[in-house]
């Protein structure tokens, strides 16, 4: 249940403050997000930061709440599938497909060909899984691929 934050970088510009940080995760995951609050990490206790940008390598997403100063993990949606299929009409001169000797040819009725998983092996049309819509983790420990993720975090603070 606890995020650590590292400071790596603080650069100043004429109207922005960026800080660069390495996040660390340990412990459970609550649901509805970690607490981190940045104005206590970065040392300036009276202001949020107006930009968060949260990147990690190992497949989950990571969002910051600004309202609650919280952090989100998100994992891949499930994935719907997506797939294509090849029609072939009743007319055999439409269906002539010739690859080397072989020779595709149905007169009798039009056929489709449907996707296979991409497992099968067989080649041809395939079904291929499109990731759906993230959801947010469930609490409980932390997978490993979380805990041992590479996550940088950048946060900008904008004067003006």
């Amino acid at each position: 249940m606890a995020v650590a934050a590292t400071l790596l970088k603080r650069a100043k510009g004429d109207n922005i403050l960026t800080a660069l940080f390495t996040l660390t995760f340990s412990g459970s995951y609550a649901t509805g997000g970690d607490a981190l609050d940045f104005a206590t990490v970065v040392g300036f206790t009276n202001k949020q930061p107006d930009v968060v940008t949260i990147n990690g390598i190992s497949g989950y997403e990571y969002l910051y709440d600004f309202t609650n100063k919280k952090v989100f993990v998100f994992q891949a949606g499930s994935g719907a599938t997506h797939t294509h299929t090849l029609h072939f009409q009743t007319s055999a001169a439409a269906n002539a497909v010739t690859a080397a000797a072989n020779q595709l040819r149905t007169p009798a009725a039009a056929f489709d060909v449907a996707g296979v998983a991409n497992s099968a092996g067989e080649g041809g049309v395939v079904a291929v899984a499109t990731g759906g819509a993230p959801a947010e983790l469930g609490a409980g420990a932390y997978p490993a691929a979380v805990t041992g993720d590479s996550i940088r975090c950048v946060i900008q603070y904008i004067r003006g």
